[in-house]
C-alpha cells in the first residue's frame, strides 16, 4: 500500500496490483463498468479487473483515454466517500462524507467527476483534486458528464419550488432547463457534437404515462410516448444521434432497446424484463450496456448477441473504442 496526497486537497490512493497494463498496445475494445454485491469493477473484452477489495465499492461510470481507464464512484470506509479511479488504483474525492461521483469524463489531461451528497443537497464538480463547481439545492442529480472548448456539461435533475423534478444540465456554472410541469423528468445523457448538445430525457407525465426523448439545443424530439418509456444515455457518431433506453410493449415485458435518429431497434423480445443504462458507437456496431431484471447480469448487447461477463450483478456503463482510433496517453 502507498499513500499519495495532494497540496489542493488531501486525497488519499491506494494501489491495486489488478490495474489495466499501461502499454499503448493493451487498450481495448469494449469497457464495461460493474458492480458484484459489495464489489465494484470493470471489464476490459471481457476480462475482469476487480478495483477495491478492501473496500465495499459501487462503480457508477467509465471513460477511456488512451490505454487508461478511469471509472467513477463510491467505496465504504466510515461513510461512503466519492471516489474514482485510474487502472484500478483508487482516489478519494474531498467531497464531504456521504457523497458519491456519479460521472466522470477525461479531457486534454484533466479528469472531471460529477458528485452529489447522498443527501442530494450538493452538486459538485471536480477538475482532479480542485472543486470546480458547487450547485445547492434539492433532489440534485447528476447522471452524466462531457466536456467541450473548457465548457463542463452535467446532465441530471433538481427540484424546483413547486416540488417538480425537473430535467437540466448545467454548462459550467449555468442551469439550463429542458422539462418542468410534468410529475417527474431527469437528464440521463449528454453528449457535445459539432458544437450541438444533445441530452437524452426521461419523463414521467402526472398520468403516471412515460416519454422517452432527447434535446438538441433546447428542440424536444419525443422517441417513443408509453408505460415504462425511458431514455437512459446519448451518443453523436458522424453526425447520427443514438440514445439507449427501454419501453413496454402492449404485450410483454419491459423491452431494451435503442434509437437511431428516432428509429427503434429493439435488443430483447420481451419475454422478459430489460432496461438499459448506457450506449456506444465504434466502427459502425452499436453497444448497449444490457440489464436482464430477473437474473442481473453484467453484460452488453451487440449486433444481436448478448454478451454475459457475470450473473448476479448491475451494469451500470459502457465504452467503446473504434479500433481506427490512435492509442496515446494524454496525460
Amino acid at each position: 500500500m502507498r499513500i499519495v496526497r495532494f497540496a489542493a486537497a488531501v486525497i488519499t490512493a491506494v494501489f491495486l496490483s489488478a490495474g489495466c497494463d499501461s502499454d499503448t498496445d493493451s487498450a481495448g475494445r469494449v469497457y464495461v463498468a460493474g458492480t458484484v454485491g459489495t464489489s465494484a469493477a470493470y471489464w476490459v473484452d471481457g476480462e475482469r479487473v476487480d478495483l477495491s477489495p478492501d473496500y465495499s465499492a459501487m462503480v457508477t461510470d467509465i471513460d477511456v483515454q488512451g490505454s487508461d481507464v478511469y471509472t467513477a464512484g463510491s467505496i465504504t470506509s466510515g461513510g461512503e466517500l466519492a471516489c474514482y479511479w485510474k487502472n484500478g488504483e483508487l482516489f478519494t474525492i474531498a467531497a464531504p462524507n456521504n457523497s458519491r461521483a456519479f460521472a466522470i469524463c477525461v479531457k486534454d489531461g484533466t479528469i472531471y467527476t460529477a458528485v452529489t451528497t447522498l443527501a442530494l443537497d450538493h452538486l459538485y464538480c471536480w477538475h482532479d483534486d480542485t472543486l470546480g463547481m458547487t450547485v445547492t439545492g434539492t433532489n440534485l442529480h447528476a447522471e452524466d458528464i462531457c466536456v467541450s472548448n473548457s465548457i463542463v456539461y452535467i446532465a441530471g435533475s433538481y427540484e424546483n419550488s413547486s416540488t417538480e423534478h425537473v430535467a437540466c444540465y448545467w454548462m459550467n456554472q449555468a442551469r439550463v432547463d429542458l422539462v418542468a410541469g410534468e410529475a417527474y423528468t431527469r437528464a440521463t445523457g449528454v453528449a457535445v457534437h459539432d458544437g450541438d448538445v444533445y441530452v437524452s430525457v426521461r419523463v414521467v407525465m402526472p398520468d403516471t404515462s412515460e416519454r422517452a426523448e432527447y434535446w438538441k439545443n433546447g428542440t424536444r424530439v419525443i422517441l417513443h410516448e408509453g408505460d415504462l418509456a425511458m431514455a437512459t444515455d446519448i451518443s453523436v457518431t458522424d453526425g447520427n444521434v443514438y440514445v439507449s433506453g427501454s419501453y413496454l410493449p402492449a404485450a410483454g415485458s419491459t423491452t431494451g432497446c435503442y434509437w437511431k435518429n428516432g428509429q427503434r431497434t429493439d435488443i430483447s423480445d420481451g419475454s422478459y424484463s430489460v432496461i438499459t443504462s448506457g450506449i456506444g458507437v465504434a466502427d459502425g456496431d452499436v453497444y448497449v450496456a444490457w440489464q436482464d431484471t430477473s437474473s442481473y447480469p453484467v453484460a452488453y448487447w451487440v449486433n444481436g448477441t448478448i454478451v454475459t461477463l457475470v450473473t448476479g450483478g448491475y451494469t451500470q456503463a459502457i465504452h467503446v473504442r473504434d479500433p481506427d482510433q490512435p492509442v496515446v496517453n494524454p496525460l
